[in-house]
């Protein structure tokens, strides 16, 4: 018999009365419930709207592309207003989508770095990215993902896949120094002693059976 938390979400293999997270009483029926997600029809004010928006700047591409070809020979100005054409497309698109909260901020981070680092490297201009943006950028993110989780503690199955995330970009971020593909030495490390103090954080202070429960649901 396996007995199954409606709130978390969560399935136990042990003969417990109670969840270990949210203390609701588990349903030990054989059978657990299906969690087939509501599907949610997208307006039409909306879809129009995202097809008009993909279109403006789709045409503000081949217009600037155009222009930047005849009139200069070069590409170099069109290419940065194309990136940032893409960019506002997939943030958009990103924001009106029906991912959670947490799934979108966690993507629009990812999304952000990503942009401003093929900026840098259209103007020849990276290192102010790398150097600065980046690692306050991924702190940033660990830090409103751990406020999150503290915040909403009965949902932290649903968080803390993506703080582990976090908190690995913010030390894997010291090879950058370690390669020397960055300038700066502060804001690289501030971003990696901020990972390694939120690791133990995690170790120290999370309970025993969250750990138990977390590697179960990581098949560790």
């Amino acid at each position: 018999m396996m007995n199954y938390c409606k709130n978390c979400k969560i399935e136990y293999k042990t003969n417990l009365d109670k969840c270990l997270i949210c203390g609701d009483n588990l349903d030990n029926s054989t059978k657990l419930p299906f969690n087939f997600k509501e599907h949610k029809k997208v307006s039409s004010f909306k879809k129009y709207f995202i097809n008009g928006f993909i279109l403006l700047n789709i045409i503000s591409i081949l217009v600037t592309t155009s222009i930047d070809y005849i009139e200069y020979g070069t590409l170099y100005f069109s290419l940065i207003v194309s990136l940032s054409n893409l960019y506002l497309i997939a943030f958009v698109k990103l924001i009106l989508n029906h991912f959670s909260v947490l799934v979108k901020m966690f993507t629009a981070v990812f999304l952000t770095a990503l942009f401003l680092l093929l900026f840098g490297l259209v103007i020849n201009d990276y290192h102010w990215v790398i150097d600065i943006v980046l690692p306050f950028l991924f702190i940033t993110n660990t830090l409103l993902l751990t406020i999150t989780i503290i915040v909403r503690k009965k949902h932290w199955q649903s968080y803390a896949l993506y703080l582990i995330l976090s908190v690995f970009t913010n030390i894997l971020i010291v090879f950058l120094n370690i390669f020397n593909i960055s300038n700066t030495t502060w804001a690289i490390a501030a971003s990696f002693y901020y990972g390694i103090s939120t690791l133990l954080g995690l170790i120290i202070f999370t309970p025993k059976n969250v750990k138990e429960e977390f590697l179960r649901r990581l098949h560790i």
